[in-house]
């Protein structure tokens, strides 16, 4: 009991320690630098950097097997590798380190103490080696005294290591005689062993000298002379137990050791704690997984989904409504029969979302956030929806990291933060394919079949590209059940009372001139279809990878990882079938129908559909058997995800014309006898939605511009205020009119959009 309250006042300890030193840290290094500073990183070096990384934790693998294999303990090279990690996982959150002997956990009981002796020696080979190569740096900066004292002190160690007979001799001193098998562990080592594994520690370390150089060369030029003098000395200090992981101590000794040999202060930061994350916080984290193998899984389910739902609502109303919310909050005003004739005049979005959007205002208002809630509240529930579906069909484990993905998917965040049916549209996709995946076994239930009919009439009335989906769950439905004539029978009757639902607005959308799609006027093209996948893979934040010309090779290894969750071999056919209809049926019809004139291709309308691409790439990602392989994926795909929403939420407020700004500024800028004009038109949608009728406007078409007409509108207003939210030849003929008419005052920018003033 006194042992385990030690051990909590310790850690507590470190962790105050962590805390003050990281207060002290960033006094000295702002954050926004930091934060900055990592959006223009060099990649190139970066990339380096990680694989030496990855292959200094394979010599330490391997270092630690050779001591094993040499006492003829029974352990393969994974295994060593399992037991590594493991002890990384403890030793990280233990003081000096003193965890990492749960590495002889997985070793026979009677040779745990001989083993012990293992670890600890390759602690001492680790520690004399960053002596060796720290020699340079404690000559120049601490003088030839300290220098010859420490390569007395390392030639002493080495060779009382190699010496047999010394070591022999401590099995007779106290506290050693205590303890027998441990110095027999020392004894029954080879010295070709020995000076294989010191060799090793001194290879491991040199390489992560040459990582410290390119992680600094990430953020600014360093030469590798200054590392080698200076960082050594940052790994001895690192070693002194008093914060968790020795974060805070690294760092803070980087930035002022490296800082005196040129680098900055942010470099000197990031490069360190860069180099604890890929050497240190990683192998920790496999080793985590590799101890919880048996947790439980809905707790991690749990964990996801709450991940989930903070990144929904992180910034939910940083962005001003744009022109498809603003049409969200003025059509649900108009009452249910207003809304069915408003949305009968387009067809392609039926009326259905837009009635639950006005019972939702009708409680919670129409604030920003109230409208968006809507959408995060239902893109948060579809991921335990999505688990269950997965869970279904393949396992827990692809049922975890497809639920993982769909959560961190910064193209999916962005429609949880948008007033408009698409996370509405996903939800009850799943919960359709859910139902679908019921009726194809062989308990075919009525029950079911009626709870999906209602759900697919839902669907249709939200989006009329769910008949896509409808038509999908047909072909795989008629395939699981080609030799079933009474459930086929059962099926076409229910699917024929659904088409009943929606003939009424299938009528509308075959009588009305249905609009084109917002990428519009654009015609379908490789370069569109190429760009909607970067759009799936990276969302709104794809600009970000596009600069550092990462999209390419990320794009290749995403599409390598859904190409391997398509290979066999299939242990559930039926689930692989449906997964595959789900995304492929309707992206290539969206495809088909585009080509032969207005163009319906577009990721906004094929996003309900895309949870499919995910779960494909978590069958990828299944396939890679060996545990640490995937967990090295998945905290892949978590980075690369964390840093682009990074770049999402740092630049949301850029993703739309800022209305409400530019609304903002008017309104402390005008009275009551101001006129303000509008163009493009069609943009009075979002301008009204912020002025809520304080100020006169008129939209103003300017394909349809009358200047007399104009006039007359506007002359008995003092002042006229010009918003151009799209600049071009149609619109700069306003401004050219009002230049002449009018006595120009003032011209304010913002974001997409520019405001003229004039006097009358």
């Amino acid at each position: 009991m006194w042992k385990e309250k030690k051990n909590l006042i310790i850690n507590l300890f470190k962790l105050i320690v962590t805390i003050l030193v990281f207060y002290f840290i960033f006094k000295k290094v702002p954050t926004n630098e930091i934060i900055k500073s990592f959006i223009y990183i060099n990649i190139k070096p970066l990339f380096l950097a990680i694989i030496l990384g990855f292959l200094f934790t394979l010599f330490k693998i391997i270092k630690w097997h050779l001591l094993l294999k040499d006492l003829s303990i029974e352990s393969s090279l994974l295994k060593s590798a399992e037991s590594y990690f493991i002890g990384m996982s403890i030793g990280l959150i233990t003081p000096g380190r003193v965890g990492e002997i749960a590495r002889i956990g997985n070793i026979d009981k009677e040779r745990r103490v001989e083993s012990l002796s293992l670890v600890i020696l390759d602690k001492i080979f680790d520690l004399l080696a960053v002596l060796i190569l720290a020699l340079a740096g404690f000559y120049i900066f601490l003088g030839r005294f300290i220098f010859f004292l420490l390569v007395i002190i390392i030639l002493f160690s080495l060779f009382i290591i190699f010496d047999k007979r010394i070591i022999k001799k401590l099995k007779n001193i106290f506290p050693f005689n205590k303890f027998p098998d441990f110095i027999q562990g020392l004894i029954n080592l080879k010295r070709k062993t020995l000076l294989k594994n010191f060799l090793l520690s001194l290879l491991s370390y040199s390489i992560v000298l040459v990582e410290v150089y390119f992680l600094a060369n990430s953020f600014e030029r360093f030469s590798f002379t200054s590392t080698f003098i200076g960082y050594p000395i940052v790994m001895l200090v690192n070693l002194i137990p008093i914060t968790i992981g020795g974060l805070g101590v690294r760092e803070g000794t980087a930035v002022f050791i490296l800082g005196k040999l040129g680098l900055s202060q942010t470099a000197s930061f990031n490069s360190a704690f860069l180099l604890f994350l890929i050497n240190t916080a990683l192998p920790a984290i496999i080793g985590l997984v590799e101890l919880n193998k048996n947790v439980k899984k809905s707790s991690l389910l749990l964990i996801i989904t709450i991940t989930g739902f903070l990144l929904r609502i992180f910034k939910i109303t940083e962005r001003s409504i744009w022109l498809d919310e603003a049409i969200t909050a003025q059509v649900s005003q108009g009452g249910i029969l207003g809304i069915i004739l408003n949305r009968s005049q387009t067809g392609i979005h039926p009326p259905l979302y837009f009635i639950l959007v006005y019972f939702w205002t009708r409680i919670f208002g129409d604030s920003e956030l109230a409208l968006r809630s809507l959408s995060m509240i239902f893109g948060v529930l579809s991921i335990p929806l999505l688990y269950k579906l997965v869970k279904k069909i393949f396992d827990e484990t692809t049922a975890l990291i497809s639920s993982l993905i769909f959560a961190l998917s910064p193209f999916l965040i962005y429609f949880s933060q948008e007033a408009r049916m698409y996370p509405l549209f996903t939800f009850l996709a799943l919960l359709s394919l859910n139902y679908t995946y019921d009726l194809s076994n062989k308990e075919f239930s009525k029950k079911n079949l009626i709870k999906l009919l209602i759900i697919n009439s839902l669907l249709l009335y939200i989006h009329f590209f769910s008949s896509l989906l409808i038509i999908a769950e047909n072909i795989f439905f008629l395939i699981c059940h080609r030799k079933n004539l009474k459930n086929i029978k059962n099926w076409i009757i229910i699917q024929f009372i659904t088409l009943f639902i929606f003939s009424p607005w299938l009528y509308v959308i075959l009588t009305r001139n249905t609009p084109e799609v917002y990428q519009g006027a654009q015609k379908l093209s490789l370069f569109t279809i190429k760009v909607s996948f970067y759009q799936f893979f990276f969302g709104f934040a794809r600009s970000f990878i596009e600069r550092l010309n990462l999209h390419y090779y990320l794009s290749i290894i995403f599409l390598g990882l859904i190409f391997l969750g398509l290979l066999p071999p299939y242990e559930n056919k039926k689930g692989i079938l449906l997964n595959i209809l789900y995304f492929f049926l309707p992206f290539i019809t969206l495809i088909i129908i585009s080509s032969f004139g207005k163009s319906f291709y577009s990721s906004r309308y094929l996003s309900p559909f895309v949870p499919a691409l995910f779960i494909l790439m978590a069958r990828g990602i299944k396939k890679f058997k060996y545990l640490p392989i995937t967990t090295l994926i998945i905290i892949f795909i978590i980075g690369i995800y964390s840093v682009l929403n990074v770049s999402y939420f740092l630049h949301i407020a850029q993703l739309n014309r800022p209305w409400r700004d530019v609304v903002g500024y008017i309104h402390e800028n005008s009275q009551e006898d101001h006129i303000v004009l509008i163009s493009e038109h069609y943009y009075y949608r979002p301008f009204e939605y912020y002025n809520r009728g304080r100020l006169s406007y008129i939209p103003v078409n300017p394909d349809f511009f009358y200047p007399e007409k104009m006039e007359k509108d506007i002359k008995n207003y003092k002042k006229i205020i010009l918003i151009l939210s799209d600049i071009n030849p149609r619109t700069l003929k306003i401004k050219e009119w009002l230049d002449n008419k009018f006595k120009y005052r003032e011209k304010v920018g913002f974001y997409k959009v520019i405001i003229y003033i004039y006097e009358s």
